[in-house]
């Protein structure tokens, strides 16, 4: 597995077959479908959070920044970014 490195990074990016067809998962350079958990919001939240408290003083010294915003709640706005 270890020579194979970035083989199907590379192969999603040239493969004449998937052009046009952006989004998809591939494994071991094949489509599949993505795991239940890829989807949940929530879980994405958390790992928002646990990120951004484990790279905590980065962000506060003026690296980039960004708090996590779910693109399907239309309650935030563009303001509390």
């Amino acid at each position: 597995m270890a020579r194979q490195g970035a083989s199907c990074t590379i192969y999603a990016a040239v493969a004449p077959e998937l052009q046009g067809r952006g989004g998809l998962y591939l494994n071991n350079c094949f489509p599949c479908d993505p795991l239940p958990l890829t989807k949940d919001r929530k879980e994405a939240k958390k790992l928002w959070t646990i990120t951004e408290e484990l790279i905590r003083d980065r962000l506060e010294n003026g690296h980039f920044y960004r708090p996590f915003k779910d693109p399907k709640d239309q309650s935030s706005t563009d303001e509390e970014a």
